[in-house]
């Protein structure tokens, strides 16, 4: 994993990756780019401040035996629900400045390089099929409404649409594509490396988003 480790050190400084944070990867990123100077910490904080309420509120109606997307059975529910979609908003569209960020720094270096492409993809493909399950007001389409007879674990609709499947795939392009680039022969030349990553990019895109074409025309994902 050196060079792993090299080509994010050199995205986000060496300083960053030799300390431990007790704030993640999230808060290994956007400390790395403060000291860069290219985002202001108070946009971290605002960052924090839109997102943990919204987490803090998923939890409370958990407890509650209540629905955590698409309540709005009261004014309080129907803001926390809002809060909840600006601070999504706003976490998809790090990513992006984060990806935009590691590409233009580090492109030449496959690992780094699909970690740039993976985060630009979260925002396109999560953010964008999210942004499509939140004005659809549910992530049904068709089928039974009910989780209850849904695929094991994952619980998405066994015999009609579900748009989960689609933002999922999208969302955790972040972790797939510098997954994949980590498993690549090391021996391999950069420039070969890098055109594979953009294959594995691309079908990973297409793929979900046959995801999505299959959840909105009402068929299950298997």
């Amino acid at each position: 994993m050196g060079n792993r480790t090299s080509a994010l050190r050199g995205a986000f400084g060496a300083q960053q990756l030799r300390e431990p944070h007790a704030g993640g990867a999230e808060h290994l990123f956007l400390h790395g780019l403060r000291d860069h100077r290219q985002l202001p910490f108070q946009f971290q904080v605002r960052v924090a401040v839109h997102v943990t309420p919204a987490d803090d509120d998923v939890v409370d109606q958990a407890s509650r035996g209540e629905a955590s997307h698409f309540n709005l059975t009261s004014p309080l529910r129907a803001a926390m629900y809002s809060l909840m979609g600006f601070g999504a908003i706003v976490m998809v569209a790090v990513c992006l400045w984060m990806g935009v960020l590691v590409l233009r720094t580090r492109r030449d270096d496959p690992y780094a390089f699909a970690v740039g492409v993976g985060l630009v993809l979260t925002f396109i493909l999560g953010g964008g099929f999210g942004g499509y399950m939140g004005q659809h007001m549910s992530h049904w389409v068709g089928g039974t409404q009910n989780d209850a007879a849904g695929l094991w674990l994952m619980k998405w609709s066994r015999d009609g649409g579900d748009l989960r499947v689609a933002h999922f795939f999208g969302m955790h392009a972040m972790q797939v594509l510098p997954l994949f680039a980590a498993l690549l022969p090391r021996a391999w030349p950069a420039r070969l490396a890098i055109g594979v990553v953009v294959g594995a990019a691309a079908v990973y895109a297409a793929a979900t988003t046959f995801t999505f074409v299959q959840a909105i025309h009402g068929l299950p994902f298997v």
